[in-house]
């Protein structure tokens, strides 16, 4: 019998499985495939062909967590305790060969991403004295060449930051440290962000976290390196952080188009936050590539700021985090400048930090009140898409202001007019714009996606039924602390203005009926598209009918003179059968042979009659 195996494969099959086979030897296509492994099927691939072991070790080594898995490399490590200091962690078994490093290369020139951190337990973290024998074996300065992207989160007790010089080099982009700053570690610090400043000088990406309470130990230092910085992009800090010192450091950096503000942490932000200001800005023309920019300070120091930077012409978002009580000319003031000086904004935000407005504070009524007049200057930015406001005391507007401030407002798409005031009081329930206003707002701006106020569900008149007027593209809707009492009328209503994508958010701090409100919408969602739907099939039916008998008028108008003798004559002979049939019930008709010949004179009657026509 003869070997199949050693026959010759067919021609077509054997090219089909080449060009298969260098399509996969692709190293963006093998890349692509080999990302949606999880780590096990990483490995398990490495392990097929010479091929797949490159690309399967590049996506294993890509992220590291801890330098535990690097430093195993090199040599054995073992859980051991510093006697000088009691410390419990791991130490090396031998000293760290030549051999050694040759082996660790194989896999750290693989590494791109590292995360570094403190987590306290003596299993993962190792004693000074491996980074001791690292530093003093290492062949090269950098022990992972080819590291883009370093995150690392140092407490104040640990010594890691002394020894981050060994992953730091001039091929690092993205830069992200936590440090919590005390007394005793500062001048660490101060010596790990000279050695990044020599040592990556091309970082595009900065994500610091100091402690704000103990910032100012630091900040001149860091502001200089911020200064060194040069090819830095994009730049977050966090509140408390960015001082006037910081700020301005940070306006000399000629790439930098982003500088943001990292999410408060309500606990430790909260004693610090006041204290910030931008006051005395910066001189002259800074900022040359600025895109994007968050800032904390009073509305009287932004205003001043903004005021002074000619640059910020070509802000596309603004994000101000307001560390005082609102006053509602002071806001009026910081419009009017941010109007006159962003003209191309597409993002203008103003919030809270902290909850300032639930401390105790004696607030004029007069001055917090914000109306349709302090809002205006926004309907001078023509480009804008999305605006935020919140603050401290409700928004006194009417309906007709409301719809009337939208109108003009002709790109935006996300409107958020502080859904969750502090200081909501039935007294506010007149003076709120209420739930009526939003089929008035589907009119004139239909599509916004995203909607936050609040308004006042209280009332009665909301709009009636069988009015359909809803927005097209609206996505979410918050309405946070708004009054409500009827659930089923208002579930109602905004089943009629809500299209059936749209979801309403609620929070703690929403009134207790916004929840009930969520559960129900969706049925009457559902029974309002019913009803639309059998609106429409009735619509059909109805049309068809109408064009029906439009044709047969159309056709009977259309009728020539002897197609309508033709039409007569048929009726005439449908007219003497049925009176034929009349006599022969009543008996009238008994003779056959007059029977029969009025049937003959029928019949030639009808043959005359049809050859007319044709004739």
């Amino acid at each position: 019998m003869p070997d199949d195996s050693m026959s010759p494969r067919p021609e077509g099959l054997a090219f089909e499985s080449s060009i298969a086979h260098r399509v996969l030897r692709v190293c963006e296509i093998q890349d692509r495939i080999f990302s949606f492994n999880e780590q096990g099927d990483a490995v398990q691939c490495a392990r097929v062909c010479q091929g797949w072991k490159d690309v399967a070790l590049n996506h294993i080594w890509h992220t590291v967590y801890g330098v535990k898995p690097l430093f195993e490399l090199l040599a054995p490590l073992v859980l051991s305790s510093d006697k000088s200091s009691d410390i419990v962690g791991l130490k090396y078994t031998r000293k760290i060969q030549p051999h050694d490093w040759l082996h660790f290369s194989e896999f750290a020139k693989r590494v791109k991403l590292l995360k570094i951190e403190s987590s306290g337990e003596p299993f993962t973290n190792p004693l000074a004295s491996v980074f001791v024998e690292v530093l003093r074996s290492r062949p090269e300065t950098s022990i992972l060449p080819n590291l883009t992207n370093l995150r690392l989160e140092v407490d104040s007790e640990t010594s890691l930051l002394q020894y981050a010089v060994l992953f730091i080099h001039s091929k690092l982009r993205i830069l992200f440290f936590r440090i919590i700053l005390k007394q005793s570690n500062a001048p660490d610090v101060e010596l790990f962000l000279n050695e990044v400043a020599a040592r990556a000088s091309n970082v595009q990406t900065l994500i610091a976290n100091f402690t704000p309470s103990e910032f100012t130990r630091i900040e001149s230092t860091f502001a200089h390196f911020l200064v060194r910085q040069e090819s830095l992009v994009t730049l977050w800090l966090r509140r408390g952080t960015l001082t006037t010192v910081v700020l301005n450091a940070s306006s000399c950096l000629p790439h930098l188009k982003q500088l943001s503000l990292l999410p408060a942490n309500k606990r430790t932000d909260a004693d610090t936050v006041q204290s910030i200001s931008c006051e005395g800005g910066c001189e002259g023309q800074r900022f040359p590539s600025i895109r994007y920019i968050g800032l904390q300070s009073r509305l009287v120091s932004i205003a001043s700021l903004v005021s002074a930077q000619r640059n910020f012409s070509q802000l596309l978002s603004l994000k101000i985090d307001i560390v005082s009580h609102n006053d509602a000319d002071d806001l009026k003031k910081c419009l009017e400048v941010i109007s006159t000086t962003c003209k191309a904004l597409r993002i203008l935000s103003f919030a809270r930090s902290v909850d300032i407005g639930d401390r105790p504070a004696v607030l004029d009524q007069e001055k917090a009140t914000i109306t349709m007049a302090t809002l205006m200057p926004m309907t001078l930015l023509p480009w804008l898409k999305n605006f935020r406001l919140t603050c401290t005391q409700p928004i006194t507007i009417s309906n007709d202001d409301l719809v009337d401030l939208l109108s003009r407002c002709s790109s935006l798409t996300t409107l958020s007019l502080n859904p969750e005031p502090v200081g909501l009081k039935e007294a506010h329930d007149k003076n709120m714009p209420s739930l009526a206003v939003l089929h008035r707002i589907a009119q004139c701006r239909p599509m916004l996606k995203t909607l936050s106020m609040c308004l006042n569900a209280s009332g009665n008149d909301m709009l009636p039924l069988g009015i359909e007027i809803s927005f097209q593209t609206l996505q979410t809707l918050s309405l946070g602390r708004s009054p409500i009492k009827n659930v089923d009328r208002v579930a109602l209503y905004l089943s009629q203005v809500l299209p059936s994508s749209c979801t309403i958010e609620t929070s703690d701090r929403s009134a207790a009926g916004w929840s009930r409100v969520k559960k129900k919408l969706p049925l009457f969602v559902d029974f309002r598209l019913e009803e639309r739907r059998r609106i429409r099939d009735l619509e059909e039916e109805v049309r068809i009918l109408r064009d029906r008998l439009l044709s047969a008028s159309a056709m009977r108008g259309s009728l020539t003179p002897l197609e309508t003798d033709s039409e007569e004559a048929s009726t005439q002979e449908t007219s003497s059968g049925d009176a034929m049939d009349e006599a022969k019930a009543e008996g009238s008709l008994t003779s056959g042979p007059n029977l029969e010949e009025s049937a003959d004179m029928t019949d030639a009657t009808l043959i005359c009659v049809k050859q007319e026509p044709d004739l």
